[in-house]
């Protein structure tokens, strides 16, 4: 007698393919919940919507300003003038004032379209120099800001190896200084206004009890060789002005979410300058 032996079905199993996608949209999705847990900004280039631009606190930008000036590499601006160009404290202290002033005008002006048009000031750029000429000022940009965070990674080094007595090697102060700022510059807006809202107050208080150390030693300067030339100031001048017009590239990019029906021209400007 014959016997007939009879296959069992085979199973179909899911594809791997299957699998992995549902672990890819689980990742992703675990990942964007811990950047809205962690407020951290996940537009890029794109226009901020009209609906999301609801920010009226314009104290703010006095105090990011107040907090992104308050470092170490404007005293060493500031130290050019009596050192290279032979002036005096009180003749570079007003060359410092005024050309700040002037040249501050620009910066202060163009934050104002941030709220306007949602669009940080680079892509606000390729409105006005074309889709390919807009390179110039891009790299131009990425130029100046890549040697301000050089000078200011390297001071911000050498500073922690200082109040550490030499047991932190400047090297990896400068580590340090750059994994923080990489850090908090991810976060984007709303964690960068929120903590530079307070960033500058110890800021302001270290510098301030340097100088009353050093306070008593200021009258022994010695007085300047000759009297200050109009070839001095505007060279320290414009060695001011080099600090403060660059940040123009970036001016709108902390004000895309203020509210663009409010004061925005009177309270932008105004706080953009008074940071001074």
């Amino acid at each position: 007698m014959a016997t007939k032996t009879e296959q069992a079905p085979e199973r179909s199993m899911p594809p791997d393919d299957d699998h992995s996608d549902v672990e890819s949209l689980k990742a992703a999705a675990l990942f964007h919940k811990a950047l809205r847990m962690g407020r951290v900004e996940e537009k890029g280039i794109q226009p901020i919507p009209i609906e999301e631009r609801t920010l009226t606190r314009f104290y703010n930008i006095f105090t990011i300003w107040a907090s992104i000036n308050s470092n170490i590499l404007g005293i060493t601006f500031g130290m050019l003038g009596p050192l290279v160009y032979g002036l005096s404290l009180r003749d570079s202290a007003l060359i410092i004032l005024f050309f700040c002033l002037f040249s501050t005008i620009g910066p202060a002006y163009l934050a104002t379209f941030g709220p306007k048009t949602g669009m940080r000031q680079m892509i606000q750029a390729r409105y006005s120099f074309g889709r390919y000429l807009v390179s110039i000022p891009v790299l131009l940009n990425l130029a100046t800001l890549t040697g301000f965070m050089v000078i200011i990674f390297v001071v911000g080094g050498q500073c922690l190896s200082a109040v550490s007595s030499g047991h932190l090697s400047p090297d990896v102060g400068i580590v340090i200084i750059g994994i923080l700022s990489l850090f908090i510059s991810f976060c984007g807006f709303k964690v960068l206004h929120y903590y530079e809202t307070y960033a500058f107050i110890p800021a302001i208080i270290a510098i301030t009890i340097a100088t009353g150390c050093g306070g008593s030693e200021l009258s022994k300067q010695a007085p300047p060789a000759a009297p200050a030339t109009a070839a001095a100031v505007l060279s320290f001048g414009m060695i001011v002005a080099s600090y403060m017009i660059p940040w123009a590239a970036i001016a709108s990019d902390l004000t895309t979410y203020f509210d663009p029906k409010s004061c925005v021209e009177h309270s932008i400007s105004g706080s953009d300058r008074v940071h001074i």
